[in-house]
């Protein structure tokens, strides 16, 4: 598919759903995507439109792993698509309803991958993968989880951390998920989003009766009731967690040394920091 020469967004109004017509295929083939067996819908935003270096090794390891790529931006700018692996299709809408709103529109737009055999929801808030994903893929589907998060966290209340999460099949295809993502509101707060949508989702899954299971669990991190890829970074690298947050890097409250990070980073798997590091300030 080619890139189109302009886009028409027509925003919907402030605190109301996202309006389908937001939606924009830029690169790929979006009906073939829809036909994969394994999709990985990745949420992206960067201030000044680029596919950063993290954001392409993510992508490169998903479709190694054997996941269709779906990039859904919502960068101000169309992003250079150079760099993602050939198969990428790469979804632009607004920027409204944060990562919740980029899946939900990567699940609109891609209506049978619901009962896709695995799906994965993602966003680009990790550095890395500083390794191949294939373990943390197995790991994910030996646990034999309807919904399973790469960590959980005790902050505010026991729930899956949304980052990075895969569903089994068909799951997203139940009616509460089709409602849940269907109804994904734009929210300006951060800590609204938190609550009405990341914890939100577990409580979804306990009522509809489903099983959930997080890789790194929270209480087995020794982080207490912090946020696990904050407060157990090092620990969650040292467990086979081949990531670590940008918010290390970016936030004063829990900044780390970017050499500390780099020495961790070389030290657990062998890997050179600064090939991730082009698109973090």
């Amino acid at each position: 598919m080619r890139i189109p020469e302009e886009f028409t967004w027509r925003l919907a109004g402030r605190g109301s759903t996202f309006d389908s017509s937001d939606v924009a295929c830029m690169v790929g083939d979006a009906s073939a995507a829809d036909r994969s067996p394994r999709v990985a819908v990745v949420a992206h935003f960067d201030p000044t439109s680029r596919f950063g270096p993290s954001l392409t090794a993510f992508v490169a390891a998903l479709a190694s792993a054997g996941f269709q790529p779906v990039v859904v931006t919502t960068s101000p700018e169309r992003p250079d698509p150079q760099g993602l692996p050939p198969s990428t299709v790469v979804v632009a809408r607004p920027n409204r309803g944060y990562d919740f709103g980029s899946w939900a529109a990567g699940l609109h737009l891609l209506p049978r991958a619901r009962c896709a055999a695995e799906v994965i929801l993602a966003n680009d808030s990790m550095v890395g993968p500083f390794a191949p994903l294939g373990d943390l893929v197995d790991r994910a589907a030996a646990s034999g989880a309807d919904v399973w998060a790469a960590t959980s966290s005790l902050q505010v209340a026991p729930h899956l951390q949304s980052y990075l999460l895969r569903f089994a099949p068909g799951v997203l295809d139940r009616p509460e998920f089709v409602e849940f993502f269907g109804g994904i509101r734009h929210l300006d707060n951060k800590v609204a989003i938190v609550r009405r949508y990341e914890l939100g989702l577990t409580r979804v899954i306990r009522r509809a009766g489903l099983r959930s299971a997080a890789g790194f669990p929270a209480g087995t991190l020794g982080a207490g009731r912090a946020n696990p890829t904050t407060a157990a970074w090092r620990e969650l690298m040292e467990a086979g967690y081949p990531f670590f947050k940008r918010t290390l890097l970016r936030d004063p409250r829990v900044r780390v040394e970017r050499s500390v990070l780099a020495e961790a980073v070389r030290e657990i798997f062998g890997a050179d920091l600064g090939r991730f590091l082009a698109d973090v300030p």
